[in-house]
């Protein structure tokens, strides 16, 4: 079903390490440029699109409170390794709490925010209760033939509870090229 709806609000991609939460993030980033342009996305990591705005974790957070203060709309968000710098409450600096709080206004502008995190609670729970849909990847490498990798997603439609299980994505080698999975997230 994520693949024939039209993506808005808040996605979560979750699971242990190594699973392919970024390589989904990435996967539904690409689908998503069909109606976004490159230069209306930002994110933590390097992604190997002209026009993408990559950058470190918290001049990404300042963009998105900027764009927030200047109420601009029509971006997409990429935070990897949410749960570093916007852990479950621990942090409770004024920053976090309205970053958090803006996800809810973020349909409203047609922003949508991806974000990857560690299965657990390592996200602020105000992120995870505004989190529309929770994709939990679960990667198969080909060690023969990298072509014939694939991930298995469990979708999570939280406000419908509820649970599409084995959703198939093939040929996952493609995205994976288009980003760095063994760059640290600063």
């Amino acid at each position: 079903m994520i693949q024939t709806v039209k993506f808005q609000g808040v996605y979560e991609y979750s699971g242990i390490q190594r699973c392919g939460k970024s390589t989904m993030m990435v996967k539904d980033l690409i689908r998503l440029l069909s109606f976004y342009s490159p230069d209306d996305v930002y994110a933590n990591f390097r992604i190997f699109i002209d026009g993408v705005h990559c950058m470190e974790t918290m001049a990404l957070v300042a963009e998105l409170l900027r764009i927030k203060a200047e109420k601009l709309r029509h971006k997409i968000f990429l935070f990897d390794e949410v749960g570093q710098f916007m852990i479950a409450r621990m942090w409770k600096a004024q920053e976090q709490t309205e970053v958090v709080n803006f996800a809810w206004q973020m349909p409203k502008r047609d922003i949508i925010l991806l974000y990857a995190s560690n299965i657990g609670n390592s996200a602020d729970v105000i992120l995870r209760d505004a989190t529309w849909v929770t994709i939990m990847p679960q990667y198969f490498k080909d060690e023969e033939d990298e072509e014939g990798s694939y991930i298995v997603s469990d979708v999570i439609w939280n406000y419908d509870c509820v649970v599409e299980r084995g959703l198939v994505t093939p040929g996952v080698i493609h995205y994976q090229r288009l980003f760095d999975s063994d760059e640290p997230i600063e």
